[in-house]
């Protein structure tokens, strides 16, 4: 989880350093209004929101997992693809003639 944002942040300092080598650390580090914007962090906050939204939907399918020790199963709730299919629909109208009635899932 960590790694990766500091990869990112890594690789950002050093592309905006003069010689850009990636195992040389940089000679500064820039103000904090360079590297990171209200509105960025707002973007990703309503991204987390919707996709919560979508784990939350109603119309869900549940499958059953493995079996247990006492014999029962864990059921979990399958949300993907009408995940998906909401996420084109919002982003790009479809996603180029694309939608849940072309798809095969039935509502």
């Amino acid at each position: 989880m960590l790694l990766l944002p500091a990869t990112m942040f890594h690789l950002l300092l050093a592309a905006r350093s003069g010689p850009a080598r990636l195992l040389d650390l940089p000679p500064y580090l820039p103000r904090l209004e360079a590297l990171w914007s209200p509105r960025a962090l707002l973007l990703w906050f309503t991204w987390l929101g919707l996709q919560v939204a979508f784990y939350l939907l109603p119309a869900r399918k549940m499958a059953e997992g493995q079996e247990l020790k006492d014999k029962s199963r864990l059921r979990y709730p399958i949300n993907g693809a009408w995940g998906w299919v909401l996420l084109l629909n919002l982003h790009g109208g479809g996603g180029g003639g694309w939608s849940s009635r072309s798809s095969g899932i039935n509502p």
